[in-house]
């Protein structure tokens, strides 16, 4: 790995843990700065502004969750199978990352995320999207907005992530995927 990546690397590691550890708004970038072993300066020849790196955090948890939520429907199964798949794929992806499932977790209540990484999210979705609507066409699933739906579906998963974390114990057994398709199913 060249020296610019790696320096990206321990910014991107060092930013993150101090993150979750005293919020984002508490954290200075000369404290990352300090914990990364780099300069402060040079933080923002990787990162514009602190909002950059917060956005380059976000979107590297989210992008490759994201791709493997939508890589877990298979056309060929049922939805209550895929909708189940997809619930352990995204509980699945958190297991041993712990730092990056609080950030995950708080980002959005603790400060804006940019509009154009919103636009990017968004792009990220439109797979997992489009099989919801057609669930909803198909009367598979609630007759309810696609946005409600997606959220019932989103926040439960996210639950059974903080509650693997608090008992250490498999979320992606039979009676906890059943709670999430009886939520969505009609």
């Amino acid at each position: 790995m060249e020296k610019a990546l790696r320096t990206k690397v321990k910014i991107l590691r060092s930013a993150l843990a101090l993150f979750v550890e005293n919020g984002i708004d508490k954290t200075s970038t000369n404290l990352i700065a300090k914990t990364a072993g780099v300069a402060s300066g040079t933080i923002f020849t990787h990162f514009p502004t602190k909002q950059s790196l917060v956005d380059q955090l976000y979107l590297d948890i989210q992008k490759p969750l994201f791709e493997t939520m939508a890589a877990a429907i298979n056309n060929g199964k049922n939805f209550e199978y895929n909708i189940k798949n997809i619930t352990i794929t995204a509980v699945d992806y958190f297991q041993g990352k712990s730092l990056a499932y609080q950030f995950y977790n708080s980002i959005n209540t603790e400060i804006d995320i940019s509009s154009n990484l919103i636009s990017q999210s968004q792009q990220d979705l439109i797979k997992i999207v489009r099989y919801v609507k057609k669930g909803v066409e198909q009367n598979q699933l609630k007759p309810l907005p696609i946005e409600i739906l997606y959220d019932v579906f989103w926040n439960t998963t996210m639950s059974l992530v903080s509650y693997s974390y608090k008992n250490q114990i498999d979320t992606t057994s039979d009676k906890f995927l059943d709670l999430v398709w009886d939520q969505l199913s009609s």
